[in-house]
């Protein structure tokens, strides 16, 4: 269908010549007509641009009227409407066109009965705004207008959906909803500002509809800012519109605070960033900030990889939240850090294997965010269908085994008599079952015979100890297992030792590190404590216990509670600590407080006993303690070792020299990304499904499900953005503000009050 293409023009040389360029470019001209309308310029440079065109382009439908006395926008639109008896698009001069643009929007125009006008999607549109709702957008860096809006359309789900009023920066009308409704209403709104949506209000009290062209980018310069008189203007247009259409005011501004249209944006959002760089899904079964106090190893060890992988890989980090019992997904974008919810299944227990409904989520997960590998950290809470859904779709599977959940799911294999427990033989499991999970049946046979049968089909397993691997072979024997040390950096800057207070204190200092459990060496703990009474050792806690009476302060013991992981190191210097006690019962597979202790120079004491005794002995850093020592030999070794000073030192040489050529964070994200991207070499992948529309709505609708947030960090949060909005600070930050309290909060109570509060102080009180 031939439509005619009208650009109302007033000076802006440079925005004008570019726009006609694009259109020139990107439109069948012999079909089509582009219409030029001068509104008497004051830039003598215009006129002449124009004849140039259609001097250049002879063979093209170029036409050109110069208006004799400046007509205003209004009357300047009305003039080639009238000109025109075929469907009409009104663009702006500060506007730039893309490749197919016309033929989609007026595909999306006739695809539905009763369409009056359509309106691209934009970087600057208010509600056709991408990926920023009511926005102005930055097209990334590295990214052209032309790859913009290609990724826009590969990706769209072309869903067309209705919106409450056209936006003029591009508007498509159809003629019959002209020849029906009539022209924009020059009288009421002559200089511009609200004549397209009186247009639009009137064609919806007639029963026309407005739609959304989802598959279609244009890029609108706008309005950088607005003079007091343009203000006013805007302002004294939007008291017509509500008095003329108070329904469809309410209308929109119920569409602006609901946002419907937020799967396209956030379906944008994860194509622009999932463009450039590999997508890796990371599972684990926890996943807190990395400032959070006291968060696990494994959760550290995730954080540290993508804080240095981030730049050549997109994570994707699917964890159990028990917030609120449900699964999510944070994307690491380089443009932005996502949240969306997965779902919510049947609690998890002990013999909950495998899930349908997870199977179905993974699938579409993986196809939506273009996963090219999964790197697997932890599946307590999660189900074994990963591994089916991996292997049906061909996207490679890495495994770093962090603890034994996948031998047992009490994860430790410690047993209080003799430390490590009798795994080999499961024929024994049944009474540490009945004890651990309450339960009658022994489920490990299943348990293994699972794991092991979707292990076979992992293309990597790693661990981060030669014991820990030895631990896996003796159950799974045919695996293929490498041995990939985690990393660790060193501290940067060390406080000052000279501290007065600390050479007058003659006691000898020892510190437990961690969550004390009684896996961890509770009783050591509780035994140390009472044994130092009244001598010159202090036991020092760096973290909790299970034992509440033990997290607080006795005689000859500092309670120092949870801390922040990075700030460990220097908590151990500034109290003069001397020796840690890390005295595990059962097989550590690496432990980062071993870690920590070295990058301190403090020399450790350790039973003989998986990762912890393999790396001490390796080094020579620390002392080395016969499984089942009694709490006398252990205080027996720690008063050697204070008695000792010469062998102290010689510990702490060689911690010196062992910190020289540390694993450093770096070497470590530098070694897993030869890792990824040897694995995603070998076994590409070929058929992502990421045109399935049900299943991209399905995750997008999930997606709008927030994490529960206590009422305290709520109200907080709510205080600083009203203080924002009364604030001087720009009125697109104070909007962005009260958008994102809103998205982020809602069930919460203040979600329309934030609103009323920014239409009040933002709007309302500027017209008083």
């Amino acid at each position: 269908m031939d439509t005619d293409i009208i650009i109302p023009i007033y000076n802006a040389f440079d925005f004008t010549k570019k726009c006609i360029e694009t259109v020139i470019e990107h439109t069948d001209l012999t079909k089509h007509t582009l219409l030029l309308i001068n509104d008497k310029s004051t830039d003598q440079r215009i006129l002449p641009l124009l004849n140039l065109f259609t001097a250049e382009y002879p063979s093209l439908n170029i036409a050109i009227i110069n208006n004799e006395s400046n007509q205003g926008f209004v009357r300047t639109v009305n003039i080639g409407m009238q000109h025109s008896s075929r469907d009409v698009v009104l663009l702006n001069s500060d506007t730039e066109v893309t490749k197919n643009w016309l033929p989609k929007i007026q595909k999306c125009a006739y695809s539905k009965a009763a369409i009056a006008t359509v309106t691209p999607l934009s970087n600057n549109a208010t509600l056709a705004s991408v990926p920023d709702f009511m926005s102005e957008n930055t097209i990334p860096s590295d990214f052209t207008i032309e790859k913009y809006a290609e990724i826009v359309e590969r990706c769209s789900m072309n869903l067309f959906p209705e919106i409450p009023t056209a936006n003029g920066f591009c508007m498509y009308i159809r003629r019959e909803a002209i020849n029906n409704i009539g022209l924009f209403d020059e009288k009421a709104f002559g200089k511009g500002y609200g004549e397209e949506n009186d247009f639009s209000y009137r064609c919806l009290q007639a029963g026309y509809r407005h739609l959304l062209c989802d598959n279609t980018y244009i890029y609108h310069k706008g309005t950088q800012s607005f003079s007091q008189e343009k203000t006013e203007l805007i302002n004294s247009h939007l008291q017509i519109l509500k008095k003329r259409y108070p329904s469809c005011i309410e209308n929109t501004e119920s569409f602006v605070q609901q946002n419907p249209i937020s799967d396209i944006q956030l379906n944008i959002r994860y194509a622009i960033n999932l463009h450039s760089k590999k997508n890796v899904l990371i599972v684990i079964h926890d996943f807190k900030e990395a400032e959070k106090k006291n968060i696990g190893g494994t959760t550290l060890h995730v954080h540290d990889l993508i804080k240095n992988m981030k730049e050549e890989f997109n994570f994707h980090v699917l964890y159990y939240s028990d917030d609120d019992f449900k699964y999510h997904v944070t994307s690491f974008l380089p443009f932005d850090k996502i949240t969306s919810t997965l779902g919510a299944y049947s609690q998890y227990t002990t013999l909950n294997l495998y899930n349908d409904t997870f199977n179905r989520d993974i699938k579409i997960l993986i196809d939506t965010l273009k996963i090219d590998l999964i790197h697997i950290h932890h599946l307590k809470y999660m189900y074994l269908d990963i591994f089916k859904v991996a292997k049906e779709k061909s996207v490679p599977v890495i495994y770093t085994l962090h603890d034994f959940y996948s031998i047992c799911p009490s994860m430790n294999l410690f047993n209080k008599e003799t430390f490590l427990c009798n795994y080999a033989n499961t024929a024994g499991c049944g009474s540490c079952i009945a004890k651990t999970f309450s339960l009658n049946i022994n489920f490990i046979p299943l348990w293994r015979k699972e794991f092991y049968e979707n292990l076979k089909t992992v293309k990597k397993i790693i661990v981060p100890s030669y014991s820990t691997k030895n631990i896996f072979l003796n159950t799974y024997k045919d695996l293929t297992i490498e041995v990939v040390e985690h990393g660790y950096d060193k501290i940067n800057e060390k406080p000052n030792n000279d501290n007065p207070d600390k050479k007058k204190n003659k006691k000898f200092n020892i510190a437990f590190i961690g969550y004390i459990t009684e896996e961890k060496g509770l009783k050591y703990l509780e035994e140390l404590t009472e044994k130092v009474k009244g001598t010159d050792i202090n036991v020092h806690l760096f973290g909790q216990t299970t034992n509440k009476k033990y997290n607080k302060n006795k005689k000859n013991y500092i309670y120092h509670g949870k801390y922040i992981q990075q700030d460990l190191p220097n908590l151990l210097l500034e109290n003069n600590i001397k020796l840690i006690c890390l005295l595990s019962m059962g097989p550590e597979t690496y432990s980062y407080t071993l870690s920590e202790s070295l990058i301190s120079e403090i020399p450790v004491v350790s039973f003989d006993l998986g990762a912890i005794a393999e790396r001490v002995k390796r080094t020579d850093v620390g002392w080395i303690l016969p499984i089942n020592s009694t709490l006398d030999d252990i205080f027996k070794l720690i008063s050697t070792i204070k008695s000792a000073p010469q062998e102290y030192e010689q510990k702490v040489e060689r911690i010196r020299h062992f910190l020289k050529d540390m694993k450093s964070l770096k070497d470590m994200g530098n070694e897993y990304t030869e890792i990824y991207n040897k694995t995603i070499n070998a076994f590409p992948i070929e058929n992502h499904d990421i045109y399935y529309v049900q299943s991209r709505n399905e995750f997008y609708r999930k997606g709008k499900e927030i994490l529960t947030l206590n009422l305290r960090e709520e109200k907080k949060e709510y205080k600083r953005v009203k203080h924002i909005i009364k604030s001087s600070v720009p009125f697109k930050q104070a909007f962005n503000e009260v958008q994102n309290f809103r998205s982020t909060y809602t069930s919460s109570k203040y979600r329309n009050k934030i609103f009323f509060k920014f239409i009040w102080y933002r709007i309302l009180r500027i017209n008083i």
